[in-house]
């Protein structure tokens, strides 16, 4: 199972949906993202571009502070890790922070 992440905005003026991020991850990584929020990374579903810079913003706090109770979640079974999940987190913090903040919206389906 995974998650699929996606960031697009919506133009209505000019009919058209602009994606500025599209990526799959394992959920293998789901108890570290359950350690910071109940929800996991699904709190991120239906946010707008500034909530989410907020919220990853937090993700990326915990896990740079709590680095070696995070690495012992790592699954036995080599999918996903500690240092992707968190690269998954800058990458998309990165996203959000760049994309526009009016009709931007994260989706997050598993």
């Amino acid at each position: 199972m995974s998650y699929d992440f996606h960031l697009t905005s919506y133009c209505k003026a000019c009919d058209t949906t602009t994606e500025h991020f599209n990526s799959n991850y394992t959920s293998n990584t789901s108890p570290m993202f359950y350690k910071v929020f109940p929800e996991g990374i699904k709190k991120l579903h239906n946010k707008d571009a500034d909530e989410a810079v907020e919220i990853l913003h937090t993700f990326w706090e915990y896990f740079t502070i709590n680095k070696r109770e995070l690495k012992k979640l790592n699954p036995s079974n080599g999918w996903g890790d500690y240092e992707s999940t968190l690269k998954l987190i800058g990458d998309m913090y990165k996203a959000s922070f760049k994309a526009p903040n009016e009709g931007t919206v994260w989706t997050v389906y598993s």
